[in-house]
């Protein structure tokens, strides 16, 4: 399976899988600014705090690192996992998502980007390239890219925006991957 290929290459690279719950909180989606994506409610959530099916897995990213920089300075993480969107009138639409983080100095947006250039060469991708990011309001505005492999867009790999990781308390950069 392409997914267990993705996690080898990775851990390969130096990076650590994640698992996050495949429900989220409206407060986590608020305070990382993906409150704005339409989202499945669980109907009856076990805790109250887990109460949507997650977009993203983003936002749960950027809670393990944030939670954990007190520990390590340094995080390379990534989790292959679904992401749920509904659909009117039919079943939600889950999409095998892969996304990762790295926390570190001003070198952690090219370290990302590697990963990404690194799983494109390891899964002959062809034509890969990238496009600056234009007027997206979770990523830093001149270091994020839009990832395409001739003209399909893959996903992004770039920074956090500035606001967000002031909001969160982020010591140090926090590049981010965000691939379909």
């Amino acid at each position: 399976r392409w997914e267990d290929r993705v996690r080898d290459i990775a851990v390969g690279a130096g990076y650590t899988e994640a698992y996050s719950y495949s429900f989220a909180s409206k407060a986590l989606l608020q305070t990382t600014g993906y409150a704005e994506l339409p989202v499945l409610d669980v109907s009856n959530p076990l805790p109250i705090d887990l109460e949507v099916m997650r977009p993203s897995l983003l936002p749960s990213l950027i809670q393990v690192v944030t939670e954990n920089q007190e520990r390590a300075r340094s995080q390379h993480l990534f989790e292959v996992a679904h992401e749920y969107h509904p659909r009117v009138g039919d079943l939600p639409e889950e999409r095998l998502h892969l996304s990762a983080a790295v926390l570190g100095d001003d070198r952690a947006w090219r370290e990302a980007k590697g990963l990404v250039e690194h799983l494109a060469e390891e899964l002959h991708l062809k034509n890969v390239r990238f496009a600056r990011l234009e007027n997206e309001r979770h990523w830093h505005p001149g270091r994020s890219m839009e990832v395409y492999a001739g003209e399909t867009r893959l996903g992004v790999v770039g920074e956090l925006h500035p606001r967000l990781a002031e909001q969160w308390k982020i010591e140090g950069r926090l590049a981010l991957v965000d691939l379909d």
